[in-house]
């Protein structure tokens, strides 16, 4: 249920005032007072959301003073004064919000603004009061309100833009945040990257020196098995005999065996060497990743400019891996001399 106003809570006032009024004896409703008193009464009776709108200003500083004439129903000629000076203010503010009065408005206005010579001394004053004091209280009033709007405006102005002042902080700082988080992600990134190629690399780095360290063995067993052979006692007997080709084709075949197994020995060692370098540089560029960061914010802070330091690690992390091979060793390498010894047998 909607509440009411102050207006609205003296409807039954004024009508119990009004009803003992027009009863009351002695009392002549043809009399200029009373008439606007009850025309007045009645005009509130009959719109009291209108001057709940237009006069809230006078319902606040004599309500309550009203309120006690209704209750008393004294109908004396000063009280009835009185009643009808409080009725006349209501009036006053209402007319001078909506700018429009009423026949029983102007009448009741009139009769304080151009008083005539019948009015007590009590109901001049309250005739110059209705006529100047009251416009300049309603007009201070007014002003005042809207003094403190502005100031509530300004205050809500202010505390909005701090709001947006401390909402674009907390922006920027989740920006910046977002953007480490991002730089960080980028780095965690490119050391995974690094880090499973790392993994790559030393696999391939110990299966090169699987197969060096086999080829190596290789090598060397060869010359060493054809030494055990040539102290044998079989290897004295067939070294005993001619030379024969197939004498002579063995020891090509162990010739050529063991340049075979030099030539993969060479391509082992020079790959196991190209793991070793790249896997130096991998470990290099993982270390610069983890602090790099780091260091061109101490430049930062220290007025320095870090567009060269930034411009050589790009090209440090970017740059191709270190590949030292320049060229496989050629594979008819030392054949050439192997055919010179078969030659010069078969002419032998």
């Amino acid at each position: 249920m909607e509440q009411m106003g102050f207006f609205g809570d003296i409807e039954r006032p004024i009508q119990a005032y009004l009803d003992a009024l027009r009863s009351a004896p002695n009392i002549d409703d043809s009399e200029q007072k009373v008439r606007l008193l009850i025309g007045a009464l009645s005009s509130i009776l009959e719109s009291p959301e209108e001057y709940e709108e237009y006069a809230p200003l006078t319902s606040q500083w004599i309500g309550d003073s009203l309120r006690s004439h209704l209750d008393d129903r004294d109908f004396s000629d000063l009280s009835i004064s009185r009643t009808l000076a409080l009725t006349a203010r209501i009036i006053r503010e209402s007319t001078i919000r909506r700018s429009r009065y009423t026949t029983l408005e102007t009448e009741l206005l009139d009769y304080y603004i151009n008083p005539n010579g019948t009015l007590s001394r009590d109901e001049l004053s309250q005739a110059d009061y209705i006529r100047n004091g009251l416009p300049i209280s309603i007009q201070k009033s007014i002003l005042n309100e809207i003094s403190d709007a502005k100031r509530s405006a300004d205050d809500a102005r202010g505390k909005l833009f701090d709001g947006l002042t401390e909402l674009e902080r907390r922006i920027n700082a989740h920006r910046d945040e977002l953007k480490r988080v991002e730089t960080d992600y980028n780095f965690v990134g490119l050391t995974s990257a690094f880090r499973r190629l790392l993994n790559l690399k030393r696999r391939e780095k110990w299966a090169s020196f699987s197969a060096l360290l086999s080829l190596g063995i290789a090598s060397i067993g060869v010359p060493i098995a054809v030494l055990l052979f040539r102290t044998s006692e079989i290897g004295e007997k067939v070294l005993m005999q001619s030379w024969t080709p197939a004498v002579v084709a063995s020891f090509v075949a162990i010739i050529g065996i063991e340049v075979v197994a030099l030539y993969f020995f060479r391509i082992a060692l020079r790959n196991y060497q190209i793991a070793r370098s790249q896997i130096t540089s991998l470990q290099l560029r993982s270390a610069i990743c983890a602090f790099i960061e780091g260091y061109l914010e101490f430049r930062a802070r220290q007025g320095k400019d870090s567009t060269n330091v930034l411009s050589g690690f790009e090209q440090l992390i970017f740059a191709a891996l270190p590949d030292t091979q320049d060229g496989l060793p050629p594979t008819i390498e030392g054949l050439s001399q192997v055919a010179e010894i078969v030659r010069a047998s078969r002419s032998g």
